[in-house]
């Protein structure tokens, strides 16, 4: 059997039918993301009951920035990856950057007991902004300072995927250093060929090298595990799995598509290219 043969046998993976996003309802369009930094303002919708004390809050009723001291706002800047859905608007952020389709990177004010989206105007105070990105982007090493949690997963013989767990309310965005992320958990991968990554919702970040048939054979269960976890949470972010790739590995493009019949899974002609090569 081919090569070929063998990867559309292995893609064949069934799951539930997607859930409707909000941007299913003719009522509400889309905002359109730009692939730069541009001034944006965005709420996040309130999470469930359990995560009240994270949520990330509407500036009217929380924590009014004027209060508080620059100090401690410049150290609470973190940059987070979330799901474009879940902002109400986009209009007036710093800093509104697309990673994939749907996902994007956005600057938080992270506090002990509430997460805010500041406007560009709540931190004209602090300075530039691309000073406050890069703090932001620093900032997210903290979480790799956590105990993390380490499973590699093999459905089948020669089939794996590694995850990685932290408690942080929004661990995944981590997902967003990953050369750094893969330096702490599995320092020994070859990363010149980019990485598969998925991050299912805010508390696991997905990945696996891509070297030999075996890693490309691996999109199959590693889809179906995103998928899966993407249903089951309330926290979730992207039910996609994507190849990570330039030298920051902050270019994502998915390789999973979320069909009434299951999953879709496109390897481009890179990667298979890669494999022959093996």
């Amino acid at each position: 059997m081919g090569w070929r043969e063998f990867f559309d046998r292995a893609f064949r993976a069934t799951t539930r039918k997607p859930r409707p996003t909000p941007w299913d309802s003719p009522s509400r369009p889309k905002p359109a993301v730009p692939p730069a930094t541009e001034d944006t303002a965005a709420r996040r919708e309130d999470p469930p009951e359990q995560e009240v004390n994270t949520l990330v809050a509407p500036l009217a009723t929380a924590h009014p920035l004027r209060d508080l001291d620059p100090a401690a706002l410049r150290a609470a800047l973190r940059l987070r990856l979330v799901d474009l859905d879940s902002l109400t608007r986009v209009e007036g952020l710093p800093h509104l950057r697309a990673i994939a389709p749907g996902l994007v990177e956005v600057l938080t004010i992270d506090l002990p007991h509430v997460v805010i989206t500041p406007t560009a105007a709540d931190l004209a105070r602090l300075g530039p902004i691309p000073a406050q990105i890069t703090l932001g982007r620093k900032h997210l090493h903290r979480l790799l300072d956590e105990d993390l949690s380490v499973h590699h997963v093999s459905p089948e013989d020669g089939l794996s995927f590694t995850v990685v767990r932290g408690e942080d309310y929004c661990f995944s965005s981590v997902a967003l250093i990953l050369p750094t992320l893969i330096h702490a958990v599995a320092p020994e991968l070859e990363l010149s060929r980019g990485l598969f990554v998925a991050v299912p919702d805010r508390h696991h970040v997905a990945f696996r090298e891509i070297a030999g048939l075996e890693s490309v054979m691996s999109l199959g269960p590693m889809a179906t595990f995103t998928r899966h976890g993407y249903d089951a949470r309330d926290d979730a972010v992207s039910p996609e799995v994507y190849w990570a790739r330039n030298p920051r590995l902050d270019q994502w493009t998915p390789l999973t598509v979320q069909v009434e019949d299951g999953i879709h899974i496109h390897v481009p002609a890179e990667v298979t290219a890669y494999i022959e090569d093996d």
